[in-house]
């Protein structure tokens, strides 16, 4: 049952995440132009001089992260302030324009919104010279300067999209559609500006809502946090599997970990902050928890390795909880390259090689897989690492949005769903062999009445055998059971046979002997 519901769930998920609506229009912002500066001035919000030397500009543009940028040439911003590599202390906020000028070759038949991979860290979005989208949060005290006003709420957000007013668009080829953001944020913070590659675009709000669609990461999320509560309440009956403990923690963080990246969290924490601490701390420790369930369930213990990469990412996990979201920044870096490593080692250490084990012993390809604790891994857990290290890899190096792990997530959960059936099916079943093992060995008659209805003795002839046992004699059960002497002689030839005793003298002993012997 648990299998074919697994089996129905990845369908379910697999067919969601494919589903998308069509749209009437779509304007790539990465096609046109992006103009960049220090500083913000409100008249930059409709007539910027794009050629007054204090911009500057990138035909092609991807990801802009403005800690990453060289713009030794803006004016008045000879250099960006540097920071030690995790270093608990971040710098005083800056302000930053972002002008993008477009033009739309036809207008908008539908509703049209406005998509963006990522932005940070607190923001104002203009277009056309009117403000559409609003995460500016700073304190309101009077200050000579604005730009000294210090961020009270942070927003670096993931995948920001929103309807816009048609009529604020120009789709005359004549005309030209400014989109201008005013940034606030750290410059050594790797969030602020455009933290992702792809995409930014203009498009239907109704096909933005549908390709963006979380329906199908929080579903799995809560399949991942339901399966860590199962399994935590597995560990406090039964102790002594330790692997439903780190089995749990592993699910749990896994699954708050994809509910803290979908943008619905923003409604419940507006603090992006705050968020992205949670989701750095369930990430962190998530790996180790893997590494321990997979090292007990297959080899029986947590070995020296997992402990001490274990301890270095609790130890990333929780400091970073306490210090400037930089610092946490520095520590994803550490955690992705340890990260890959330990990776690695669970996937080859922890269940690869025992499989292969398994195999030289002696068992088929096929049995080991079935049979095995690390054959039953194999698959899930391979593709699931495997995935995880191409996420963490294009977080160093690409920057674009994360989502492949996804889908090996559904060939995870049900992996887990397998093993989770069978593994009890296995329980129950030397549950119920060592129940019969304890009552045959306090209560010697239940052991005999097994053996009885073994050889497929009647109701009758179980009654003569036992008074056999009991040691009376023909005669003796015969006016016990009030019959004859001869048909007692009938019932004990027909015992014998079926337990393969023959011969009338030493029948009696021969029968006792098997009996005790066949127990």
């Amino acid at each position: 049952m648990m299998k074919r519901a697994a089996v129905i769930l990845f369908i379910l998920t697999f067919s969601i995440s494919v589903w998308a609506a069509e749209t009437s229009f779509y304007v790539n912002l990465q096609d046109y132009p992006l103009y960049l500066k220090a500083g913000f001035n409100p008249a930059d919000m409709e007539t910027p001089d794009l050629q007054d030397g204090s911009w500057q500009e990138f035909t092609q543009w991807t990801n802009i992260i403005i800690s990453k940028l060289k713009v030794p040439g803006l004016q008045e911003q000879p250099s960006l302030p540097k920071r030690a590599f995790l270093s608990p202390f971040g710098r005083p906020e800056q302000e930053w324009t972002i002008v993008i000028p477009f033009v739309m070759e036809s207008p908008p038949l539908n509703f049209p919104g406005l998509y963006l991979a990522a932005i940070g860290d607190n923001w104002q979005i203009y277009l056309n010279g009117v403000l559409v989208r609003w995460e500016m949060h700073r304190d309101d005290k009077q200050v000579r300067e604005p730009a000294a006003r210090r961020i009270q709420q942070h927003h670096s957000q993931r995948d920001v999209f929103f309807p816009i007013d048609r009529t604020l668009l120009n789709w005359r080829e004549s005309d030209n559609n400014l989109l201008v953001f005013h940034i606030v944020g750290d410059p050594t913070d790797q969030t602020v500006g455009f933290q992702y590659s792809s995409p930014y675009y203009l498009a239907d709000y109704e096909y933005i809502s549908s390709k963006n669609s979380e329906i199908l990461v929080m579903f799995l999320a809560g399949i991942f946090v339901l399966a860590g509560i199962y399994h935590f309440l597995i560990f406090a009956l039964h102790r002594q599997s330790r692997y439903n403990c780190f089995c749990g923690i592993f699910s749990l963080f896994m699954g708050l970990y994809y509910l803290a990246r979908t943008h619905n969290i923003y409604q419940l924490i507006p603090d992006t902050w705050i968020v992205v601490k949670l989701e750095f701390f369930f990430i962190f420790l998530a790996i180790p928890a893997l590494g321990a369930y997979t090292e007990i369930l297959c080899l029986g213990s947590i070995q020296w390795v997992t402990k001490i990469y274990s301890g270095l990412f609790a130890f990333l996990a929780v400091s970073q909880l306490f210090l400037v979201h930089s610092y946490g920044s520095d520590a994803l870096i550490v955690w992705q390259i340890l990260g890959i490593v330990s990776l690695l080692w669970i996937l080859i250490h922890n269940v690869l090689l025992p499989f292969v084990r398994e195999v030289r012993v002696g068992k088929k390809f096929g049995a080991a897989i079935w049979d095995t604790y690390s054959g039953n891994l194999l698959l899930g857990v391979s593709l699931f690492i495997l995935s995880a290290i191409v996420d963490i890899i294009n977080a160093m190096f690409f920057h674009y949005p994360q989502g492949f792990n996804r889908y090996t997530l559904c060939i995870f959960v049900l992996t887990m769903a397998v093993m989770l059936t069978r593994r009890y099916n296995r329980l129950n079943r030397e549950l119920a062999e060592k129940s019969a093992l304890l009552e045959t060995a306090e209560n010697p008659d239940v052991a005999r009445e097994t053996v009885f209805r073994a050889h497929d003795l009647t109701d009758r002839e179980k009654e003569v055998a036992r008074l056999i046992v009991a040691g009376l004699s023909n005669a003796e059960i015969a006016a016990r059971l009030f019959v004859s002497e001869s048909s007692i002689g009938f019932h004990i030839t027909n015992i014998y046979r079926k337990f393969g005793v023959s011969g009338k003298i030493n029948g009696r002993k021969l029968f006792l002997s098997k009996l005790m012997s066949t127990k």
